[in-house]
């Protein structure tokens, strides 16, 4: 079970007709908390984040850039599905790849972006009732170390951590 911050800018560009017409940037921190499960040299993980969305650029080929921040929510959240490998390490110190996928459960445009056409801007939204999902793939590469192991004897029923030296 791993806590886990990150500070992040994500972007999306639309096209028109075959042509780039609009690119939005949005600088966000996400709070996550993901559950591993391992074994026989892969990993398989389940999770959830909490996103805070800080400020969101429009860059149009019409208009240029321009803060649209008031047409997003605050906050989204999302669902986290990742599987890797380990590569290399240790019983302590271990080298892993992986691919973590994410999907957002909430709208990320507001009421007042969907009146305002967000996120398309050139025609009118067919149907403003349709939720804009923030969607990513990471490919991941991270060095971990552990420090202690929760451990049970067999005939005990207590968990107890035991720390490595």
């Amino acid at each position: 079970l791993s806590l886990e911050y990150g500070g992040a800018t994500s972007n999306q560009e639309f096209e028109y007709n075959g042509d780039l017409y609009n690119s939005y940037q949005w600088k966000h921190n996400d709070l996550a908390t993901v559950c591993r499960y391992s074994g026989n040299g892969a990993y398989i993980e389940l999770g959830a984040k909490f996103s805070n969305i800080k400020s969101v650029e429009l860059d149009n080929v019409v208009t240029g850039i321009t803060d649209v921040t008031e047409n997003f929510v605050e906050n989204y959240n999302s669902a986290i599905f990742g599987f890797g490998s380990y590569l290399m390490g240790s019983e302590l110190l271990t080298l892993n790849l992986g691919v973590r996928l994410h999907w957002s459960f909430d709208d990320m445009v507001n009421e007042t972006g969907k009146s305002a056409n967000y996120p398309i801007v050139v025609e009118t939204l067919k149907d403003p009732t349709v939720k804009t999902h923030a969607a990513a793939v990471q490919l991941q590469m991270e060095l971990n170390y552990a420090f202690g192991r929760f451990s049970k004897e067999a005939c005990h029923d207590r968990w107890k951590l035991i720390l490595f030296q």
